[in-house]
């Protein structure tokens, strides 16, 4: 059987999309392949300062030396960074566990990587010196495969992201406008809106009186907007609540009627991939690859969501029938299946480790 060695960020340590992501693509290789895992710990060792980051990341590249020192490895298999901390980190570990033959795969998240490429010297300076380990890239979508191929001369295959889903929890809504329940579903982070959504739904509230409740689920990973963000649990139909997983996290998307993503900066936003396999219409930015990601001229996506959009945006809910609902959430359900069903993603997965998929 051959090996894979991953080296990555995983839950429950440490809880965002990438992880998750990490997470449901090793269980997946693990039916195939021998995966030997190393889980990056620098996110949530106890000091930020960078000296103790670099001792920590002295202390890890000691323990993949130990632990790959006498093993064959097939492939390597990790996300790629965005920052120029994260890549020499990377950078280091290739160089320690990678073997001459080893094929190195790694996973493109972000939908800045580009921008960064272009506007960064040195961060482009360590990609370069990535790429020359052999290394093959895997991007969100067509269009992110184009634009990493725009600056980079690599090997480069598309993989839409999936969730784990349990299809017994699915149940048909009825949607009824009378009172509606929207959800926010990600960390509490100023990049993902979560001030100017708050602001602009009780403002709302307060001015057209309706009925209508935000339960917001989450970590905090922005210390400089907890005090905020928890004074509004404060408020009226406001719920402020902690993260929340596996099959509660999925009883609470199958209960509510919107979800909203007001977010600055994606890739392909788990976020919304759950909406799709709930068929949940989802106010969203349009940021990275997110039109991709949804039925053609979908309504509730916007070129920028700021307080007065979200507001804005909240009062049309209110005068959708229950028939456009319904139209929306079979358009949403039917890209889920084609694009981002367990059953498509496995298929790509393994494809592309097999050495088949362009």
């Amino acid at each position: 059987m051959k090996k894979i060695f991953f080296f990555g960020e995983l839950p429950p340590n440490c809880i965002h999309g990438i992880s998750i992501s990490n997470e449901i693509n090793l269980n997946f290789l693990k039916s195939k392949f021998d995966v030997l895992e190393f889980e990056d710990k620098i996110n949530i060792c106890k000091d930020n300062g960078i000296f103790n980051k670099i001792k920590f990341s002295l202390k890890e590249f000691f323990k993949i030396y130990k632990e790959t020192r006498y093993k064959k490895i097939d492939y390597f298999y990790a996300s790629l960074p965005t920052s120029t901390f994260g890549l020499s980190r990377l950078l280091i570990v290739l160089v320690i566990a990678k073997k001459l033959n080893t094929k190195a795969f790694l996973h493109l998240h972000r939908g800045d990587f580009k921008d960064k490429f272009n506007n960064n010297f040195l961060f482009k300076c360590l990609i370069k010196c990535i790429m020359s380990f052999n290394c093959e890239v895997i991007a969100l979508s067509n269009n992110h495969k184009d634009e990493v191929l725009s600056v980079l001369n690599v090997k480069c295959h598309v993989l839409e992201n999936t969730i784990n889903l349990d299809e017994d929890i699915l149940k048909e809504h009825v949607f009824n406008n009378a009172h509606i329940n929207v959800l926010y579903l990600s960390n509490y982070i100023k990049d993902k809106g979560i001030i100017e959504l708050l602001n602009a739904f009780d403002n709302y509230v307060n001015d057209s009186k309706s009925e209508f409740t935000l339960n917001c689920y989450g970590s905090f990973l922005d210390n400089d907007i907890e005090f905020t963000v928890r004074s509004f649990n404060e408020r009226k139909k406001i719920n402020i609540n902690s993260s929340i997983f596996n099959e509660d996290k999925l009883r609470v998307i199958n209960n509510c009627d919107f979800m909203i993503l007001p977010s600055k900066n994606e890739g392909q936003p788990l976020t919304i991939i759950e909406a799709l396999a709930f068929g949940k219409p989802i106010i969203c930015t349009d940021v990275g690859y997110v039109s991709e990601m949804l039925p053609p001229d979908y309504k509730l996506m916007y070129d920028h969501l700021n307080e007065e959009s979200i507001y804005n945006a909240l009062s049309s809910l209110q005068k959708m029938t229950p028939t456009e609902y319904k139209n929306i959430s079979d358009a949403m359900k039917e890209n889920f299946s084609k694009i981002f069903s367990e059953k498509a993603h496995c298929k790509k997965l393994f494809l592309i480790f097999d050495g088949n998929l362009e």
